[in-house]
């Protein structure tokens, strides 16, 4: 920020609408090895007990293959009902707003509890990531990307991740012995 202003760009230093440089997430989240005494090793399955949609709510951001995912693990008729959360800014997938496509694909599940957190800024989603996070599955699906944020902030969370070879992400885990990182299907996810 500074830089700009030594070049003259004019940034609002309102208090209503700041100028804000995000720290980088590495810095601030500390690499989480294990939690309340719980190893958190890749290669160690834990209980799952909620799984998230983590991602706005854009085709890229691979929604309906997560949607897809979740019906065929619906169909296979889960002893309990499933934990769906979908956490995420709502937007379009096509012409279709999100909320539409959410109630379309909810209305033929029969054993899913969905919570939808849509309002939710970085600092909230991040809260919500480490309450319980050695339950928490966090699928990250998008159909191509950069280097997306969000798996950083998913693993530095202690959540268990899936997430999508697509683009870099990959990048961003160490890779040794780390099996959610999958060509992302609706079908390769529900196996995973």
């Amino acid at each position: 920020i500074d830089w700009l202003y030594n070049k003259g760009w004019q940034l609002a230093r309102e208090r209503h609408n700041p100028a804000i440089v995000l720290q980088n997430l590495r810095a601030l989240v500390s690499q989480k090895a294990e939690i309340n005494g719980e190893n958190l090793s890749p290669c160690r399955p834990r209980c799952v007990k909620e799984i998230i949609f983590f991602g706005r709510h854009e085709a890229r951001k691979g929604l309906k293959t997560f949607l897809s995912a979740i019906a065929i693990l619906d169909k296979c008729k889960p002893p309990q009902p499933l934990n769906v959360t979908i956490l995420g800014g709502l937007g379009d997938i096509g012409e279709t707003p999100s909320l539409v496509l959410l109630e379309r694909a909810a209305k033929t599940w029969t054993n899913i509890r969905l919570k939808l957190l849509t309002d939710f800024n970085r600092d909230d989603a991040l809260q919500y990531l480490s309450e319980e996070e050695t339950t928490k599955l966090v699928c990250i699906c998008s159909d191509y990307e950069n280097s997306p944020y969000t798996v950083v902030e998913a693993a530095q969370s202690g959540c268990m991740l899936i997430m999508s070879t697509a683009g870099g992400g990959k990048e961003l885990v160490e890779s040794d012995g780390f099996d959610g990182c999958i060509q992302m299907t609706g079908a390769s996810l529900a196996d995973s």
